[in-house]
C-alpha cells in the first residue's frame, strides 16, 4: 500500500489490498481504524461491497477528514475471515494528513 496521505477537508479513496497474510477473497469483513490522538474513525466494508476480489476501495467523507489535524497519524485494517473463527490484521502504519486554507464543507451528493 503506497503512503497514505491526504488533505482535511478532501475526500481520499484509500485503497486496501491484498497482502501475502491475507487474501480478500477469505474475508467476510474489514474494519479500516485510524487514529490520531483523541480521534478515531472506524470504517467497516462487507465483502459484499469489496470493489474486486483482489481489492476495496474506502473513501472518506469531508466531515471525516476535518476530524484529523494537520500531522501524522496511525492507521490499521483488520480482517474478519469467512469461517468466522480467525481475525487476521495487518500491522500500523502511518497516514500523514496535509492543511487546508479553508474548512467549507462542500455540498457533494449526486443527481438523478
Amino acid at each position: 500500500m503506497a503512503k497514505l496521505r491526504f488533505i482535511r477537508g478532501t475526500t481520499p479513496t484509500i485503497r486496501i489490498t491484498e497482502t501475502d497474510d491475507i487474501s480478500l477473497a477469505y474475508v467476510s469483513e474489514l474494519l479500516l481504524t485510524m487514529e490520531q490522538g483523541e480521534v478515531e474513525l472506524n470504517k467497516l466494508v462487507e465483502s459484499s461491497d469489496f470493489t474486486d476480489p483482489t481489492y476495496t476501495d474506502i473513501t472518506l467523507t469531508q466531515e471525516e477528514t476535518l476530524s484529523f489535524a494537520e500531522g501524522k497519524g496511525q492507521y490499521q485494517v483488520r480482517c474478519h475471515m469467512i469461517d468466522r473463527s480467525r481475525v487476521k490484521a495487518t500491522e500500523w502504519k502511518e497516514f500523514e494528513v496535509l492543511r487546508t486554507l479553508n474548512e467549507e464543507i462542500f455540498d457533494v451528493t449526486q443527481e438523478g
